[in-house]
């Protein structure tokens, strides 16, 4: 998993397939072997939060413009882009964007919030 921008983006797995209706699609023919981005968790209290835009169970398709659909993938556009602002896009193209200093500064404050331990931040 990966935590950007107040969220907590993972892979799609059958698992998470299981605990939303909606996603059922996704664990049904070809489309079960097509990797896919998942938000599982919107943080309390910041900018993403504020905003109806995502919510838990939320499929990604871009990353500041450019398709993700895995860890990798999302990690390297992420770490490439030098725009200084981090733009997020849903399915349904619905965005989010915030500064990339905004990001991390709330990122910063909910690990030690909710006391994530060990977990490497992307933006060091």
């Amino acid at each position: 998993y990966l935590i950007v921008a107040g969220l907590c983006i993972t892979e799609l797995t059958m698992d998470l397939i299981m605990y939303d209706e909606t996603l059922f699609k996704y664990g049904l023919g070809k489309k079960r072997y097509s990797p896919r981005l998942i938000i599982t968790q919107v943080f309390p209290d910041t900018s993403v939060s504020k905003t109806n835009v995502f919510s838990e169970f939320t499929l990604i398709s871009k990353v500041n413009g450019v398709a993700v659909t895995s860890i990798a993938e999302l990690r390297a556009v992420l770490l490439q882009d030098k725009s200084g602002i981090i733009t997020i896009t849903r399915l349904d193209k619905s965005k989010f964007m915030i500064s990339r200093t905004v990001a991390i500064t709330e990122d910063t404050q909910l690990l030690e919030q909710f006391d994530i331990k060990g977990y490497d931040y992307i933006f060091k």
